[in-house]
């Protein structure tokens, strides 16, 4: 697939949530709790209880949690963070890998 430059921001905060929402509809589900964040690694512990093997299998998804407040707040301190097409594109592999193994344990 061929991304376009102007938008790798765009595509990196838009997997970061659909990661963050994915695991929060897995928790939902499950009636696990969980707080006000976008630490995709706290939502994996809250994962953990559930099933901690899922929680490991989805661990590579954290590096994505950077993304949510430093595409929307570039001004935030210590968030300078380029992206380029391969991390564009590794993230739409990590979030859509992670949409599909959640969503077939949603039932």
């Amino acid at each position: 697939m061929t991304l376009d430059e102007q938008f790798f921001d765009e595509i990196v905060f838009h997997c970061q949530q659909s990661v963050e929402k994915s695991i929060k509809a897995f928790l939902t589900f499950h009636k696990e709790p969980f707080g006000k964040t976008h630490d995709i690694g706290e939502l994996l512990l809250s994962v953990a209880k559930i099933d901690p093997n899922l929680a490991q299998l989805l661990d590579s998804s954290k590096i994505l949690s950077k993304y949510a407040v430093a595409i929307r707040y570039p001004d935030a301190q210590g968030l300078d963070i380029v992206i380029d097409g391969e991390t564009a594109n590794q993230s739409l592999t990590l979030a859509d890998a992670v949409y599909v193994e959640l969503s077939a344990r949603i039932k």
